[in-house]
């Protein structure tokens, strides 16, 4: 009689371990779904007749993709949530002596370069877009701390902990409000505007992307560049500027979205991450230093450029760093993509991705040298706007496929794709 209760104990003890253990595995099982969402295997929900063209074939988007973006972001955000308390605690008070080094060098930076590797393993993600929040995360984190350590952030960023702990978990940073020494209030202008961007950016989006996956990426018949001139092409240069068009959009897309959320969760307004940099750049150093991802061109400039002044580089020396960084982490996200394993038949294309952003951190130093001398000031304000614009691009289209086709190879395009609205010609 007396072991009756005891019994009792022990079986609800047993169903709550296997209660545990099954929704353990169901929530492991939710983020393993990435792995199902890299062949596009849709079909067609709807159809309709285009005048002269033919019968067109339409399917949704596949919404899980999103779920599981914000859930990867999120395990993102935790492991930026850890490392932030770290450096607050062992880095910031210790900029003066050897203790900071140490925690950079010998803990946040080995821990970061390896971590990604380990969490797309586990977690199964197959899907390339679904993996950039977790191989995003040592180069946040790593120029986080060379931000911390050589005092480099804004005043509000080390005002609080919490200011802290906002500024390193937020996936797309929040505008800072210098008079308060905080960040920016989302206004409902700032919300409404954002939202009606939306809408336009996912068409645009989706016509893009479904032309350029319907050629295999090459909208235009390619020509073999075996010679200098065959850069020049402009069916190699049409291309180009597809993929970078498309590149720019899947980006402004992405990043509205979860600006948008984000704004709405904690009320607080988040930077744009682009500002039509393809359209309307003028120069190198408006393109990258103003509109072209602005979200990892802020990171660079404090976490390496502005580190480098206080080293003692000059601004050419300095420039020639933050481009060579860009550079690296690009080629170290082509080097997980490739040892996962997960995308058949890739193999990085060493010092491709490297030497791209050197020869665009060479055109800088160009540029800026040029700007010194007075005969091309006066050419320069000459110029209409769209020829400088031109001028711009063409300095780059040339070699951007150094850059895109291992985006191309790796399937980055592809996978984003199930995100959006898919449509087809139907073959009579």
């Amino acid at each position: 009689f007396f072991d009756q209760p005891s019994r009792v104990a022990d079986s609800i003890c047993i169903a709550a371990k296997q209660r545990a253990s099954t929704m353990t595995t169901n929530f492991l099982s939710a983020f393993k779904l990435g792995q199902k969402l890299t062949d596009d295997n849709r079909k067609f929900t709807h159809s309709f007749d285009v005048p002269s063209i033919g019968r067109f074939g339409f399917a949704f988007p596949i919404p899980e993709f999103w779920l599981l973006l914000a859930m990867y972001i999120g395990i993102a955000s935790l492991v930026n949530a850890i490392c932030a308390t770290f450096v607050w605690y062992f880095v910031v008070p210790n900029r003066s002596n050897s203790t900071s080094y140490l925690c950079i060098f010998g803990v946040v930076i080995p821990a970061m370069l390896t971590l990604p590797y380990y969490l797309v393993t586990y977690f199964e993600v197959k899907n390339a877009v679904l993996s950039i929040p977790l191989i995003a995360l040592p180069p946040l984190n790593i120029l986080r701390c060379f931000e911390a350590l050589f005092d480099t952030s804004r005043p509000h960023v080390e005002s609080s902990l919490l200011h802290f702990l906002l500024y390193y978990t937020s996936p797309i940073p929040f505008v800072p409000n210098c008079k308060t020494g905080s960040v920016e209030v989302a206004t409902k202008e700032e919300l409404l505007s954002k939202l009606r961007k939306l809408l336009p950016g996912l068409v645009e989006t989706t016509f893009l992307l479904n032309i350029i996956i319907a050629s295999d990426y090459h909208v235009f018949p390619p020509i073999s560049r075996e010679s200098l001139w065959a850069f020049l092409h402009w069916r190699n240069l049409a291309n180009n500027f597809l993929l970078a068009y498309l590149t720019e959009i899947y980006l402004e897309f992405g990043t509205r979205s979860f600006a948008i959320v984000m704004s709405i969760v904690t009320s607080f307004e988040t930077v744009e991450a682009n500002d039509n940099p393809i359209s309307e750049s003028t120069s190198v150093s408006e393109f990258w230093g103003q509109r072209w991802n602005r979200v990892v061109g802020d990171l660079l400039r404090v976490g390496i450029y502005r580190p480098g002044l206080k080293l003692g580089l000059s601004k050419q020396a300095a420039i020639v760093a933050t481009f060579f960084v860009s550079g690296l982490y690009h080629e170290y996200v082509m080097i997980v993509f490739g040892k996962t394993g997960y995308h058949e038949g890739y193999k990085p294309n060493y010092a491709a991705q490297l030497l791209f952003f050197l020869w665009n951190g060479l055109l800088l130093l160009a540029e800026s040298s040029l700007c010194k001398l007075g005969f091309f000031n006066k050419v320069s304000s000459k110029m209409p706007k769209r020829a400088k614009n031109i001028f711009v691009l063409m300095s780059v289209l040339p070699i951007s496929h150094w850059f895109l086709n291992e985006y191309v190879s790796v399937g980055l395009f592809g996978d984003f794709g199930v995100a959006f609205p898919l449509v087809r010609k139907i073959q009579m």
